[in-house]
């Protein structure tokens, strides 16, 4: 079935650190400044973290794994009490900060995508837009609004001329912010 319409969140992944590591002088952090820096990443079983094997793997660096945690909050918690720096979603990072860790964005780029979607030929709920507009509110409220960045796509031409957007109000293509460590730390 084709999406009625869909709202996604971008983010990336960020290097988290505790605050007043020599890492957060940089804008960016890419595979390369990590050599030598003591790693907590998720485990091997985690999409990003195939992400970030290949990251290493072609920057020909070997990552100094000092710990591997199943969880983005415990990557985080290990990386505020300077067990080493971890690797992790760019939003839950965010949604983290109150730890006293520090966000930049790893080069080279991996790209997040969350999202909410409504099929066409359902009937839309009503209250699933509302609940993705609020969804947004309280995720921008509590990571920043420099966590992510929303994109929304309408309904199809045809679906719109049936009078089924479904679309929320309000979720017209604005953003809710620049990706991660774009904004002062």
């Amino acid at each position: 079935m084709t999406p009625l319409w869909q709202l996604e969140l971008a983010t990336e992944a960020v290097c988290v650190m505790p605050a007043g590591h020599p890492l957060q002088a940089l804008e960016t952090v890419s595979v390369a400044d990590l050599i030598d820096v003591d790693l907590v990443l998720l485990v091997r079983q985690r999409s990003l973290r195939q992400q970030i094997d290949q990251a290493f793997r072609l920057g020909r660096v070997m990552p100094q794994i000092r710990a591997e945690v199943h969880s983005v909050e415990m990557a985080c918690r290990f990386a505020a009490q300077g067990l080493g720096v971890s690797i992790v979603n760019g939003l839950f990072a965010h949604l983290c900060r109150d730890m006293g860790i520090v966000c930049r964005p790893l080069r080279p780029r991996i790209a997040y995508r969350l999202g909410v979607a409504m099929l066409a030929g359902q009937s839309p709920d009503p209250l699933v837009p509302e609940m993705a507009t609020r969804l947004l509110d309280a995720m921008a409220r509590r990571a920043g609004p420099d966590a992510f960045t929303v994109e929304r796509r309408p309904a199809p031409p045809d679906a719109a001329e049936a009078g089924a957007s479904g679309m929320p109000a309000g979720l017209s293509g604005q953003e809710a912010g620049p990706l991660p460590g774009h904004g002062p730390a």
